[in-house]
């Protein structure tokens, strides 16, 4: 199920295919879409599917991601860098053996919960357990380090794009 929103970026990103002929000013208005849905609009779904909510942030995301492969065809990525990345999904991962294979599941707080209603003792800690939200969150994490290196290298060789992100996402912040 779409809603009105969805409605909305399909036509946004429709009207900057007719508008940026080129590669490059789609793929930069692509990105100046993505960061105002992702920091001012972030209310609400992209599409309901079987109860699982597609956001407009990811939608955006995997559109960028995308088109965006190609400036990162013949990249070399820093060992360290590598090794940073790496290190991050292998303890997430670790993590994530430890909840599924532990018989005594550390007490946690819950999604959405404050620490002030803990501490007045209205709610409590819940133990852990591993779901269908945890492998989205490393999705989710893997495609951010990818968006990542992407926004990287297309951006900070170039300051005129940078410069104009820049002012894009300053002025978007004052119109909204």
């Amino acid at each position: 199920m779409f809603t009105f929103g969805s409605a909305f970026l399909i036509a946004l990103l429709l009207i900057g295919l007719f508008r940026h002929r080129n590669y490059n000013g789609y793929f930069m208005y692509l990105i100046k879409v993505l960061v105002v849905f992702s920091v001012n609009i972030q209310i609400g779904y992209f599409a309901n599917l079987g109860g699982f909510q597609v956001e407009y942030a990811e939608v955006l995301m995997v559109l960028v991601i995308l088109l965006g492969l190609p400036f990162i065809k013949n990249t070399k990525i820093p060992k360290r860098s590598l090794l940073f990345a790496g290190a991050l999904l292998f303890s997430i991962f670790i993590g994530y053996m430890h909840l599924i294979f532990t018989f005594n599941p550390p007490n946690v707080l819950p999604i959405g919960y404050s620490w002030d209603r803990i501490y007045r003792g209205i709610d409590r800690l819940t133990p852990a357990a591993f779901s269908f939200s945890h492998i989205l969150r490393i999705i989710r994490i893997s495609m951010f380090l990818l968006l990542f290196l992407i926004l990287d290298k297309y951006l900070l060789k170039d300051n005129e794009k940078l410069d104009s992100l820049k002012r894009f996402v300053v002025n978007s912040g004052l119109f909204l």
